[in-house]
């Protein structure tokens, strides 16, 4: 029988004794819960070159020579260099047990060792699928908080490197092209500091019930400093506006039908070409069972299936991988115009 928890964020000793068996061993976790999220098998990180961010320069403009004939003088330009500053944030996730629960196993410090390992598992897995999240979908314009993500650097459907579906209503999704690379769409952390997940024992301390009495807790804490930048805009495009409920439609002439074979042509080749061989694309589940049952037709021959890095086998869309993402969304807002 599964487990069942009370709304509060401790556990109760109840609920502690589901977590072993009779004789005090740790019961085998199956966490149906795990989402896949190869994007973080992917994505480079490097430090910032601020202790609360990285600021690197782009370009906005790029000189435009011009003609120019004897004692005549030449017209004087300049490229055109942005400096852009971005932030990193910081995402914290503290557990903790009352000691005297903790005791319900006194005595097997293995099963005890092995309860607080198993439960710091599920911390850093939650932690990895916040930041997943948040690469696709953080905006600080919605949560000062948040690192500005992919979709909200491309956030209209006429706007630079984005490719329109045509959805209008309902529940929308995205698939989103993506290049990783120091020059490209990297993750970030601060100057000074580790990379990733940082992991601390509180030891037994105070804590305080709602009646600001205390008692005794053990405690651990997990930190993730992070943020994330495009350096070349180009090197990223989305196909957004893609209406989930006519992904079911199979049939090229229904007039529902959504055609994702042309549509990721248009969504390739908004990434010029020095780009376009790193391209990784990364799809929902129900962009995925519809890229496969498209590619049923025999008039479809934009995919197949290769080898990947691991030697497992992998979608294959013009060539480029195709990686299914359980963090993006399929139930995104329809994007609108540019303002």
């Amino acid at each position: 029988m599964a487990p069942t928890f009370n709304a509060a964020e401790v556990y109760t000793m109840a609920e502690m004794a589901q977590f072993y068996e009779s004789d005090g061993r740790l019961s085998t976790l199956i966490n149906n819960l795990r989402k896949d999220d190869p994007v973080m098998e992917h994505i480079l990180w490097k430090m910032g070159n601020l202790t609360d961010g990285h600021k690197h320069k782009i370009v906005s403009k790029i000189p435009t020579p011009s003609f120019r004939r004897l004692y005549k003088g030449a017209t004087r330009t300049k490229a055109g260099i942005a400096m852009v500053t971005e932030t990193t944030t910081q995402t914290v996730d503290r557990w903790e047990i009352d000691v005297d629960e903790l005791k319900i196993y006194e005595g097997n410090a293995e099963a005890q060792n092995s309860f607080r390992m198993q439960e710091g598992a599920l911390h850093i897995q939650g932690m990895r699928e916040f930041v997943t999240t948040n690469l696709f979908y953080g905006d600080p314009d919605n949560d000062i908080d948040e690192p500005r993500g992919v979709a909200a650097r491309y956030a209209y459907k006429d706007g630079p490197n984005v490719v329109d579906a045509g959805g209008t209503t309902g529940n929308q999704t995205s698939i989103f092209a993506l290049v990783f690379g120091d020059r490209e769409l990297f993750g970030f952390y601060p100057k000074n500091m580790k990379m990733g997940i940082q992991h601390e024992d509180l030891g037994v301390y105070d804590a305080y019930d709602e009646a600001g009495k205390p008692y005794r807790v053990v405690g651990d804490e997990w930190k993730w400093n992070f943020g994330f930048t495009i350096g070349d805009y180009t090197s990223c495009a989305r196909l957004c506006n893609i209406p989930v409920a006519n992904l079911s439609i199979t049939d090229p002439d229904d007039a529902g039908y959504i055609d994702l074979g042309n549509l990721t042509i248009d969504l390739k080749n908004k990434i010029p070409t020095r780009l376009r061989g790193r391209i990784k694309f990364y799809v929902g589940n129900a962009v995925m069972t519809a890229l496969e049952k498209q590619a049923r037709s025999s008039k479809n021959m934009y995919l197949h299936y290769g080898q990947w890095q691991d030697s497992s086998e992998v979608l294959k869309m013009h060539g480029k991988p195709v990686f299914e993402c359980d963090s993006i969304s399929e139930t995104e807002a329809v994007l609108p115009a540019l303002p």
